[in-house]
């Protein structure tokens, strides 16, 4: 059990949270937030003193205590789709990069164009520094690298409107479901490293037309649902006593749209 948890987990943070990171460049904000929050999980879950939490975790109560207080003393943050802390210089560069070509010039711009922009709004860059950069974000899904009309032209870019486009009502309910059905991720993926038989971890993709997409996904989270719900139905009626075994399931169907998949690094 615990080899295949270290597994799953090497896998996670390489294919999950390395591509986020990534993205973000907000490394040291991670390791910090990472933590504090593994900090606050193990005081909040478990009744045992921190002094055998913190052993459990192979650091001091000192170390337990000080994650725990540096928690508590960070100002109220925002909400955590906005970030929720003061980013470094690379993000914020990056940021205000792409504030550029998604509301200054939003068919394409140059890197000419968009140093000039930056260096208006107080950052010393040239367009030799910036290019490579926006060679990087294009790359990590956020711009569109257009081709050029000439060989002499200087290579223009465009923002991804899905980077910056939100389509979802109701978003703090679904920042909250996110957060709470996410913890099911790592259990399935063991239970499927484990072999059991009803595990299931796949993924199809492929390009369709939105509106037959839309209707796929309905259909199939509907029939999810039903198909789940006749087996509970079923196990009631064979076993009317509750004498026989039972097994917990938890059944996750995801489904997203986004450039990130476009990026072979990860998505």
């Amino acid at each position: 059990m615990l080899s295949q948890m270290k597994v799953v987990l090497g896998i996670f943070v390489e294919n999950v949270m390395s591509p986020a990171v990534a993205r973000t460049g907000e490394l040291d904000e991670v390791v910090k937030t990472l933590k504090q929050v593994l900090a606050r999980y193990v005081v909040d879950r478990h009744a045992a003193p921190k002094e055998v939490l913190a052993r459990h975790l192979g650091k001091s109560h000192r170390w337990l205590y000080r994650q725990l207080e540096d928690m508590e003393q960070e100002p109220t943050r925002p909400p955590r789709g906005d970030g929720g802390h003061k980013s470094h210089e690379g993000h914020r560069l990056m940021c205000d990069s792409l504030r550029y070509f998604h509301e200054i010039s939003p068919s394409s711009g140059s890197a000419t164009a968009c140093a000039m922009y930056l260096r208006d709004h107080g950052w010393k860059i040239s367009t030799f520094e910036l290019e490579p950069l926006l060679e990087l974000y294009s790359g990590m899904g956020y711009l569109d690298r257009l081709p050029r009309e000439k060989p002499t032209d200087e290579v223009a870019f465009r923002a991804r409107e899905a980077v910056y486009t939100v389509k979802a009502s109701g978003r703090e309910e679904r920042m909250q479901l996110l957060e709470r059905h996410s913890g099911a991720l790592i259990p399935i993926a063991v239970s499927y490293l484990r072999g059991d038989e009803a595990a299931r971890f796949s993924m199809s993709e492929g390009e369709v037309l939105e509106e037959h997409l839309i209707s796929a996904v309905r259909d199939i989270w509907r029939y999810q649902v039903r198909r789940l719900n006749e087996a509970v139905e079923a196990s009631i009626r064979d076993d009317p006593d509750e004498v026989g075994p039972k097994i917990r399931y938890r059944a996750m169907f995801l489904c997203g749209l986004g450039p990130f998949f476009d990026d072979p690094g990860g998505g």
